[in-house]
């Protein structure tokens, strides 16, 4: 027979009752990702690439007008 402590819904985690019950981590300010990636963290500088690339590139293309260097500078 199959008991219900085994066996879990598809959107139900696996984890213990305890993690499970941990509250959600937050996310990490540019500020903690910067000092990571100054620490050698690739993650975390891909992390804050993603955040703020379209940003960094709009402001270039912007000030350039030239896509070729908007792309080299971002």
């Amino acid at each position: 027979m199959i008991n219900a402590t085994t066996t879990y819904p598809i959107w139900q985690s696996v984890k213990g009752e305890k993690e499970a019950a941990a509250e959600p981590t937050r996310p990490l300010t540019d500020y903690e990702l910067a000092q990571a990636s100054a620490s050698g963290d690739m993650s975390s500088f891909e992390l804050l690439y993603e955040r703020h690339n379209r940003r960094v590139y709009s402001l270039c293309l912007r000030m350039t007008q030239n896509t070729a260097e908007a792309e080299d500078l971002a």
